[in-house]
């Protein structure tokens, strides 16, 4: 009823006839039209004018700026109907839930898109692995694992040649199953 008469959704035939098509969006299927202008520029939507000022900018951060502030709006839409599911309808707490921790995530998501455009890879990748020998006792890697951030452990011989791979899951399997005297790999 509410698309019928906000959105002036029609449900005669020829536009319940596109209802199955998944390229076109359900509000979209059910109005028959596109959106009109004012709703898909509201900055709370992820494609509204927030996207298409930062587009035609070519600034990023007026698109985080711009971001921050639909959160902002979307957290306070979100405190309203939580207040109201209070007094009305208990699913406004959920919806209200939910519209709260989007827009958190979504803010959270382009500032740290924001922070990290200009650090190059080699700054955030590791430079410094830990291996294993296959002699060494899987003592000797849990101390590595709980040394390191490290999850997985090349296992390499003495040539330098890789000889497999120890997960943090493997070795835990093989503690419990082998004890921490065993050896990495057998000969």
């Amino acid at each position: 009823m509410v698309l019928i008469v906000v959105f002036g959704a029609s449900l005669d035939a020829s536009s319940l006839a596109g209802v199955d098509k998944s390229t076109v969006s359900m509000l979209d299927r059910l109005r028959g039209e596109p959106l009109p202008r004012r709703v898909q520029s509201h900055p709370g939507l992820p494609d509204g004018r927030r996207a298409r000022v930062a587009r035609h900018s070519g600034q990023p951060a007026r698109y985080a700026r711009a971001t921050e502030i639909a959160a902002s709006i979307g957290q306070v839409v979100a405190f309203g109907l939580g207040f109201l599911g209070l007094f009305g309808n208990p699913l406004l707490i959920f919806i209200a839930i939910f519209v709260y921790l989007a827009a958190s995530s979504e803010a959270q998501l382009v500032a740290m898109r924001a922070m990290s455009r200009d650090v190059p890879v080699a700054a955030a990748m590791m430079t410094q692995i830990a291996r294993l020998e296959p002699q060494a006792h899987i003592d000797e890697a849990v101390d590595t694992l709980l040394r390191t951030s490290q999850s997985e452990f090349p296992v390499v011989d003495s040539a330098g040649m890789l000889v497999g791979v120890l997960s943090r899951a493997d070795l835990i399997r093989a503690l419990k199953m082998l004890g921490p005297d065993a050896r990495i790999a057998t000969p």
